[in-house]
């Protein structure tokens, strides 16, 4: 909203004069400036009064204390509103304050926002002062041994000191979100740095063996459609250089489609074999296949085919989106085959140099030196709806945990922790059924203080991990975990 009000500034610093002036011009205020006191004072004479004076108080020449007594002294400008503009960094800008006469202070740095609240409220207080009766007085204090005498309106009086307390909230709140902030940043940088070590150090693995695991986790879900996934690999052992929790993703993703879209007691393969330079996996599995016109578009964002799933299952078009950027990041390729009726077959592959002679790598080495000493005793509870997921959390807890229970809904959660109060720690999801994670560890909180929680999601939306330390969680971490990332947070607690 436009104003027609005029405001008269007293700032010495040029830059800080154009902010200011350049804020106020923008909503509309008509704007004079003097670089002192006395400037100012000139300019107030030779021009209409001002709708309100905002000040600074260290200024050459002539302060801010001294413009505002003189103001305030003089008759046909005393009524005009007066903001004092300071540090506050001493209990004695506010007796001086109150001595000159002052309407309000303003704690430098100081939001736009904050500026304009102040005006609104010193306006409509101005307006409560013209209908109110003289309300001045004269009183003396003492304040740090000295002895003020004060000529002041008590409406002056309680709208400086409230607004000197209300700089010293906001000055809190900016306070407590910069140190959330670096907390943020604390906990950001740990994780990069616990990610630039497995570079370095973590990233030879056995993708045969680590494949071979996944799949026996997802013929457990293809059971429910009795489809069996099937295993062919040329070699015993596959040394690569990957990122082990990615590729595995890569693997959940295919693996969920073939038996999402696969007619009941059919059957998925998977084939692994080296190529010339390269790893190639293939997923091959006997559903409805893909109409030749859609196969382009599979690996673009929000796009779903016209296939729908056997069983009802549901899905994102965001899958395969995140598959294609994991084989690139690698610097490999995918690519599908399908036939209508006869079933789909992904392609990817990822780079591979064969290990030099000699050298010898134990896939275990890698999975479990880093850990061997930070094992504990844990009571876990798994809050997790998605098999899948719970099954992964449930290998991953065994290193740490002496028994895991396990929730499926955010209200099992809650009865779970009320039966069981010697758990240490909660996996907790924060998407879950009946009520959410948020809601569950707020419901945790009323009769359980000390339990660990650690919010876990697949879907990281910005404000989730600012929610989830609101709800009461210790600390947030996104899927897939990856057990070196957990258990460093585990040492952190335990």
């Amino acid at each position: 909203m436009k104003s027609n009000q005029k405001v008269l500034i007293a700032e010495d610093s040029p830059t800080q004069a154009l902010h200011l002036q350049m804020i106020l011009e923008e909503r509309g205020y008509e704007v004079l400036h003097g670089l002192n006191g006395e400037e100012a004072m000139v300019l107030l004479d030779e021009n209409d009064p001002p709708d309100i004076i905002i000040s600074d108080i260290v200024m050459p020449i002539m302060d801010g204390y001294e413009f505002c007594s003189r103001v305030k002294g003089n008759d046909k400008t005393r009524e005009i509103p007066f903001i004092l503009l300071t540090q506050l960094s001493n209990p004695d800008d506010v007796i001086r304050g109150l001595q000159s006469g002052a309407d309000n202070f303003i704690s430098k740095p100081y939001s736009e926002e904050f500026l304009f609240d102040r005006i609104t409220d010193i306006m409509l207080n101005r307006e409560i002062r013209r209908r109110s009766p003289n309300l001045d007085i004269t009183m003396e204090i003492y304040f740090g041994g000295q002895k003020y005498k004060l000529n002041s309106n008590r409406m002056q009086i309680l709208d400086l000191l409230l607004s000197t307390y209300y700089n010293a909230i906001n000055k809190n709140k900016e306070l407590e979100d910069k140190n959330l902030e670096l907390k943020k940043l604390h906990k950001e940088l740990k994780i990069r740095n616990l990610q630039l070590k497995k570079i370095n150090d973590e990233e030879e693995f056995d993708l045969v063996s680590c494949l071979k695991h996944h799949i026996e986790l997802n013929n457990t879900l293809g059971a429910q459609k009795n489809i069996t996934i099937y295993f062919g690999h040329s070699r015993e052992k596959l040394i690569v250089f990957a990122d082990r929790n990615k590729l595995k993703q890569v693997m959940d993703n295919l693996l969920s489609n073939a038996l999402k879209y696969s007619e009941r007691n059919t059957k998925v393969h998977v084939y692994i074999s080296v190529l010339e330079k390269e790893v190639q996996v293939v997923v091959n599995d006997q559903g409805k296949g893909i109409p030749a016109k859609e196969v382009g578009e599979i690996f673009k964002p929000f796009v779903t085919t016209s296939v729908k799933p056997t069983a009802g299952e549901k899905s994102t078009g965001l899958g395969l989106v995140s598959v294609k950027k994991i084989v690139e990041t690698h610097g490999g390729r995918i690519w599908v085959e399908s036939e209508v009726g006869v079933g789909s077959q992904f392609y990817f592959t990822i780079p591979y140099q064969a290990k030099k002679e000699g050298a010898t790598t134990d896939e275990n080495d890698l999975s479990e030196a880093v850990f061997e000493d930070d094992v504990k005793d844990l009571k876990v509870l798994i809050a997790e709806d998605e098999e899948t997921s719970e099954m992964q959390l449930s290998i991953l807890a065994e290193g740490f945990a002496k028994e895991i229970l396990h929730a499926k809904t955010g209200a099992d959660t809650v009865e779970v922790c009320r039966n069981n109060p010697d758990i240490d720690l909660i996996l907790m999801d924060i998407r879950m059924p009946v009520i959410d994670g948020y809601e569950a560890t707020r419901q945790i909180r009323q009769f359980n203080k000390d339990v660990i929680i650690i919010a876990q999601s697949a879907v990281v939306l910005g404000g989730d991990q600012q929610r989830a330390t609101d709800a009461g969680c210790n600390d947030y971490i996104s899927k897939p975990i990856k057990k070196e990332i957990i258990m460093e947070i585990i040492k952190e607690y335990f």
